[in-house]
């Protein structure tokens, strides 16, 4: 059972039956198999609406107790761009967390102040992988993670890794923050791809982001250092 799978293979029929399969199993899932079982329910109950009546009041049980359960979970570290943008964002003044869970989704960067709709705002920092390889189009689940923040009530802001490396200096980072942050996004807005730039100019991109984030982790293994130190 996976969460994509479930979003963008499977027929309704199809995702009933897993589903309901799944409860019968479920004894000898690991934690990381009820994280992905409690993800696709969320999946089926936003993407396919018509899938939820279709199961057994003991299927619907079972994932209403998965989601009410604790589900153990090493959790997740923020990448050194992540840490960056971070930076940034405090010198602005932006109340904020990082890298946490949120039902079975994982979230960047939450923000502190809500929208005058009173919806709650996030930063999700997409990275490389966060595109299929030698591409700078973005992967099911990234689409699938973003419909679903943004069908939950989220206002959701990305940070490229190509937009924030051709951001010379911390003040031109803060005021690209700041334009990010400015405005309200439509309810359930879709994660839509941009024109696809020539193989060449984006591993030459690729390169230059790799020194980069070299030069950005010796940073900040001395900034460690010397507050050890002191």
């Amino acid at each position: 059972m996976h969460p994509v799978t479930i979003g963008y293979l499977w027929n309704d029929e199809v995702t009933a039956y897993i589903l309901e399969r799944f409860r019968r199993i479920f004894i000898t899932a690991r934690p990381m198999h009820l994280q992905k079982a409690y993800e696709s329910a969320v999946v089926s109950r936003i993407q396919k609406p018509e899938v939820w009546p279709r199961l057994s009041q003991d299927s619907k049980s079972f994932y209403v107790r998965l989601s009410q359960r604790h589900i153990s979970d090493r959790g997740r570290r923020p990448s050194s761009v992540q840490r960056d943008v971070s930076r940034h964002l405090a010198d602005l003044g932006e109340a904020h967390r990082n890298s946490f869970r949120w039902g079975p989704l994982y979230i960047d960067i939450g923000l502190e102040q809500l929208e005058v709709d009173e919806r709650r705002r996030c930063l999700m920092v997409d990275s490389p992988s966060s595109f299929f390889f030698s591409s700078d189009q973005y992967l099911p689940y990234k689409r699938l993670q973003h419909s679903l923040l943004t069908s939950l009530g989220w206002d959701v802001r990305r940070v490229r890794w190509d937009e924030w490396l051709e951001l010379p200096d911390a003040q031109r980072k803060r005021e690209f923050l700041q334009q990010l942050l400015s405005g309200s996004r439509p309810i359930a807005e879709e994660l839509k791809d941009r024109p696809a730039v020539p193989v060449s100019e984006l591993q030459d991109k690729l390169r230059r982001f790799k020194s980069w984030k070299l030069e950005l982790e010796a940073a900040e293994r001395q900034t460690e250092k010397i507050d050890f130190e002191i």
